[in-house]
């Protein structure tokens, strides 16, 4: 027997608004089309419009839905939201205490046995996929009727639903209702099912979108560090070719700007190539989407490379990911990751390469097992195996339903976070406070064997290597010492760091003001790791320390310069034509002061524009020893850049009509956020005119 009326349904899924974009509703369309296509009885459900959006309180959020009583919310959380969302359940218990609040997510810490204590306002965790387990939790909710006994004595109402984990009547560890069912067919697409609803959802958001999208469930890895939706260590769920077809044409029809890819590991699948050309025929065809992102598979190269170079190609990708984590094999034994060889990792390289294909290294820092020696032999290897553009560090966040979470493994290591700010994006964050709404995830800082200092120093490394070399203040320099006098990375970015960075006054300073950020950074629970641009108070963002490094060197880039110059000759003497690299290194380097209309020269005694021409084709100095470049005594050389282009992405040096400070936050804005690249931080459009040309001339 059901209820006299339907049962109102509430899905809260605030979306990561880091870069302000909207969020087509995914797991409100999930729960929707199972329980349309599998309830008991359809109608019986009335589907509230969900919660899509972020808000600092709960109230905001809930006014729309004025007095309509809600029966369940089901609360989809994560890092970036579980705040809000307690905040939203607590409000609704506060409104209408026997509505039945059930919550997933990687956010939920099942394992705390405390749980229920310290969030009284939620009933139930539902764990792994959702759709059979809300499904039949929703029908004994409309077959029973009265909410206040379902909520009362849901220990035991609900004891019959595998996948639950239910408070404990006797205040023990929580009650666990058995292994989830989960869905072994997907048959039905929620964008398709729920059409109508997501289209007026595009149009009220006026702007690009983007969509969340599945072609499979599940991941063979088990990475202590990674908990992709509770379903790392098991099979593999594919969807049907046919639902996948049907849902790209749907991206394409409805101009689904930014489609986000769920999958695990895309390319691990033979179909996966099939799956990206049909994205790229959208986007022929349609012009959408406009990009398209994924978690690439680690352990299929060949199939992965082929993958990147045609959405490189058509537009939709403008970098491979290589996700390495680490390059030490001690380090990734410690965190249960395995990669291919090296020498598959730099063939890869090499093949990107010679496709001119931009390479991202993927690493993270602070894995229990890691040490600073090891991690800056990490950042140098990328080096040595061929990537100089960004290296992409992400810190160790400990999520609660990870491997590493678990109190076996926290032991072990002697593991200590603390919960802190993130942002991981282009670089930059507004000034101001940071968002107390949003939950700060627990970052790895310290375990046996690297302590608090040790994790500063890592970063501190970090932020120096992503500005000397990524962003290409020292990267020729470092290249031609390794290929033409077998001076390694290590070697020289050592040597660097320890005896230039942290002693030369005017660098000793810069080297001072990072330490001191991350060190309040560990000290404080309100720090961020960013920091201001003192010299320039109208710039209304803060920049993460290593682009800050950079536009420091570019505040005094003579000065700098100079400083450089004469700790590398007197530490290289032998050298002969080290100072004149310098000078070339120095002037690559876009600066404020470049006018695309008018381009610049300057002198060069070395024909370094062959020599590196040729370098970009090399990997390391095993590849073969690269001889002195040719003399050209007085040569001129040409530069005539008015823009930057790297795989698809464009931004023209248009700062001519600005002055002073405009000038430098408009230069900031082209050259120093979004990625790191020699392509885009040194000139690319240079020619030599040698004084014998001249004199023809």
């Amino acid at each position: 027997m059901y209820s006299s009326k339907p049962a109102t349904v509430l899905v809260s899924q605030p979306p990561l608004a880091e870069f302000g974009l909207p969020y087509l509703p995914l797991m409100w369309g999930i729960l929707k089309t199972q329980w349309e296509h599998y309830g008991l009885e359809p109608e019986q459900i009335d589907w509230l419009a969900p919660i899509n959006e972020v808000a600092i309180e709960a109230a905001p959020l809930l006014r729309p839905y004025g007095d309509t009583p809600i029966d369940v919310l089901v609360l989809s959380c994560y890092i970036w939201n579980w705040k809000l969302q307690c905040a939203i359940a607590r409000e609704v218990k506060s409104r209408y205490p026997h509505c039945l609040v059930i919550a997933g997510g990687p956010e939920v810490d099942y394992k705390d046995p405390k749980f229920f204590q310290k969030n009284p306002y939620i009933d139930m965790i539902s764990v792994k996929d959702a759709e059979i387990t809300l499904t039949n939790i929703f029908n004994k909710v409309i077959q029973h009727g009265s909410s206040r006994e379902l909520t009362e004595a849901k220990s035991v109402m609900f004891a019959d639903i595998p996948g639950l984990y239910l408070p404990n009547p006797k205040g023990d560890f929580h009650i666990c209702t058995g292994p989830a069912e989960v869905p072994t067919e997907f048959l039905y697409s929620p964008y398709l099912e729920q059409s109508a609803d997501y289209e007026s959802k595009i149009a009220a958001a006026g702007q690009g979108i983007v969509a969340l999208w599945e072609t499979n469930r599940g991941c063979p890895y088990k990475c202590s560090y990674c908990d992709w939706g509770s379903n790392t260590m098991s099979k593999i769920r594919q969807f049907p070719m046919e639902r996948i077809e049907a849902e790209i044409e749907w991206f394409g029809k409805q101009k689904v700007s930014f489609l986000f890819s769920t999958d695990a590991n895309f390319g691990m699948l033979p179909r996966d190539p099939e799956i990206a050309e049909l994205v790229i025929r959208s986007h022929q065809k349609t012009g959408f989407p406009l990009s398209f992102t994924y978690s690439n598979s680690k352990n299929t190269p060949g199939r992965s490379v082929g993958i990147a170079k045609r959405l490189i190609e058509s537009g939709l990708l403008s970098f491979h990911l290589l996700s390495i984590q680490h390059t030490s094999p001690e380090v990734l034994a410690a965190t249960n990751r395995s990669n291919i060889s090296v020498k598959k990792q730099r063939d890869i390289v090499r093949e990107l390469m010679q496709d001119g294909i931009t390479t991202y290294g993927q690493l993270i820092l602070g894995i229990p097992g890691d040490k600073v020696n090891l991690w800056k032999a990490c950042l140098t290897d990328m080096m040595e195996w061929g990537i100089h553009s960004r290296y992409w560090v992400n810190p160790y966040n400990l999520l609660p339903n990870a491997p590493a979470a678990e109190p076996e493994f926290i032991e072990k290591w002697k593991i200590e976070t603390v919960k802190r700010y993130v942002l991981i994006n282009h670089g930059a964050r507004p000034c101001g406070p940071i968002d107390s709404s949003i939950e700060h995830p627990a970052l790895i800082v310290q375990t046996k064997t690297f302590s608090r200092q040790d994790w500063v120093e890592m970063q501190l490394y970090t932020s120096f290597i992503q500005c000397f070399h990524c962003c290409a203040v020292s990267q020729f320099i470092s290249i031609y010492l390794r290929f033409t006098h077998n001076i390694t990375y290590a070697q020289f970015y050592e040597d660097l760091f320890e005896n230039f960075f942290t002693r030369a006054p005017l660098a000793q300073a810069l080297y001072q003001a990072i330490r001191d950020c991350y060190q309040t950074y560990l000290d404080r629970d309100d720090a961020v790791a960013f920091m201001d641009v003192g010299q320039l108070p109208q710039l209304e963002f803060q920049l993460e320390p290593s682009r800050w490094l950079f536009v420091q060197i570019c505040l005094q880039i003579d000065g700098f310069f100079d400083a450089l110059n004469g700790y590398l000759m007197e530490r290289y003497p032998q050298i002969a034509n080290l100072e004149d690299l310098i000078h070339y290194q120095k002037n690559l380097m876009i600066l404020p002061s470049y006018d695309r209309s008018k381009g610049k020269t300057f002198i060069a005694h070395c024909d370094w524009i062959t020599y590196f021409a040729d370098a970009s084709k090399r990997l390391s100095y095993e590849d073969a020893a690269m001889p002195e470049p040719g003399p050209t005594p007085n040569a001129v050389i040409v530069v005539s850049d008015r823009s930057w282009s790297d795989n698809g992405l464009h931004y023209a040096f248009d700062w001519e009509d600005k002055t002073g400070v405009r000038r430098w936050i408009q230069w900031i804005d082209a050259m120093v956020l979004g990625r790191n690249a020699r392509t885009k931080n040194n000139f690319q459009k240079l020619r030599m005119i040698k004084l014998c040309d001249t004199v023809v001339a």
